[in-house]
Order: C-alpha cells, then structure tokens, then sequence
C-alpha cells in the first residue's frame, strides 16, 4: 500500500486533490448563492485549515497522546476535522455576512464529494481497516500496514506472515456512503422546502450510516471521544431530532397561512439553496 502518485504518497495527493475539487464546487455553490467572490474565497480558503487542524486534535485527544505536540503524531480522523469545519464555517460566515442556512445547503454536495475522494487516499494508506471477514471483497493489506501491524499485536498472525488478515474495505464503505449522499443532496437542492433541509439531511445521512460502519471498524482505540462510533451515534440522534422538530414545526406553520390565506406563490414553491 501508499502508492506514490507523481512522486508523493497517494494518500496525501488523493486527499489535496479531494479538497481542491470540493473547494471549486463549493466555490460556485457559493457564487450561485449570490455570494461574492472574495468572500467565498476567504472562506473556503481557511475552512480547509481548520478542517485539519481539527482532524489532527481529535486524533491526538481520541488516542491520549500529548497535545503540546500534535504534529509529531502522525494520524488524522475525520469526526475532528468535520466539526471544526462545521464551526469555522458557521464563525465565518457570520463574520462575513454570509447566509448560514443557505450556505451550508450550498456545501453539502461539495463536502460529500470531497468525503468519498478522500477516502479512497485513506484505503491506499492502509487506515481505517475493516473487522476480520471471508465476504468475496474482503482486501488483505501488506506488511508493515496498520492491518498487519494490528493483527500480529493480537497474535493473529505468524511473524513471517505477508499481509494481514482479509478485512473489510471499510475506507471503501465510506467513500461510497458518500457518493450516495452526494447524490442524493444534488437532488434534494432542487425540493427543499426551507434553508437549511439539505444541510440537516446530509448531516443525518453522514452520521447514521458513519455510526453503521463503525460497527465493522478494526482500529478501535481503547478510549476517547468516538470509541466504537458513539460521537456519530449522538449526533445522527440530535440531527434527526432537529430535522424532524423543523419539518413539523414549518408543516404547520405553512398550514395555518393556507387556512389565513397569507401564503404566497414564493412561499408555496420549493426553496432551492443557490
């Protein structure tokens, strides 16, 4: 595994080529939206930052490693670097005067696709590694993989074994759980009834399916904050809760101004982010 892609690891290559196709696809979601230029540059130019930043420290405090140095450690997770995109972006956009709820509907296909690229970097890492299965796509990942280093700690393995044990492609799962999201949010753009529906679909999506996957994660740590994907569990509660308490509360709304007579013709089409 870590192939190299014109001389770096593809790993890395994969991931900056992730972010530099979402950021364009942001970039116009954004500019459709009526945002202006410098503005979503700015924007999209610091989120990328952030989002690492916040993927390094969760992967520092998840594995009680020492935060004083977060750079001497070497892994990345993705819930970290998700919420600090999350919160940098709803900071920014309130510093910016940008519309937040029509934004984060604007990014949500960007974001997803930026997901399911990237993961495809993780699996040629060799992170992320699946629970030990004999299903027809199973991968066994070379010596010297986190895999293989896992299994021969748990005596899984002879000490002259090749590769690890055959494991789930979970990296895989995840990129196409992803591209499924980001198709589907693309068309839900188009029939969203309020600002901030597709944002609140992808989030609920994200996360119930990420807490899914996790139940076939072979790179557990011992403690932290998403041991065995409870953090994900707790959010996909949350959101479901906040998109089903909003569809009702705006269903209702708009039935007592049908009954009133106070709905528009802008009112009773959908909203479309962008």
């Amino acid at each position: 595994m870590k192939p190299l892609i014109f001389g770096y690891a593809s790993w890395y290559v994969l991931w900056t080529a992730a972010g530099l196709v979402g950021s364009a696809v942001n970039f116009a979601a954004l500019r459709r939206l009526g945002v202006p230029a410098a503005r979503a540059a700015l924007l999209l130019g610091v989120l990328p930052l952030l989002a690492v930043l916040g993927a390094k420290l969760f992967y520092v405090i998840e594995n009680g490693l020492s935060v004083t140095a977060p750079w001497h450690h070497s892994g990345y997770r993705m819930p970290g670097g998700l919420l600090a995109f999350a919160l940098g972006f709803v900071t920014l956009c309130r510093g910016l005067r940008i519309p937040v709820l029509g934004a984060l509907d604007a990014i949500a296909p960007g974001v997803a696709l930026v997901i399911a690229v990237g993961r495809i970097g993780c699996f040629l890492k060799g992170c992320c590694f699946g629970t030990v299965t004999e299903l027809p796509w199973a991968v066994v990942f070379p010596s010297g993989s986190p895999a293989h280093t896992s299994h021969q700690a748990q005596q899984l393995l002879s000490p002259d074994a090749a590769g690890s044990l055959a494991v789930h492609p979970l990296s895989l799962y995840f990129s196409l759980d992803a591209l499924a999201i980001a198709v589907f949010v693309l068309w839900l753009a188009r029939r969203a009834r309020y600002p901030g529906q597709v944002f609140l679909w992808f989030v609920v999506l994200r996360t119930w399916s990420k807490a899914a996957l996790e139940s076939v994660r072979g790179d557990h740590v011992a403690s932290g904050p998403n041991h065995s994907g409870e953090a994900e569990l707790w959010v996909a509660l949350a959101s479901s809760a906040a998109l089903i308490a909003v569809t009702g509360i705006r269903a209702a709304r708009t039935r007592q101004a049908r009954r009133s007579g106070a709905v528009s013709p802008a009112e009773r089409a959908p909203w479309r982010a962008g």
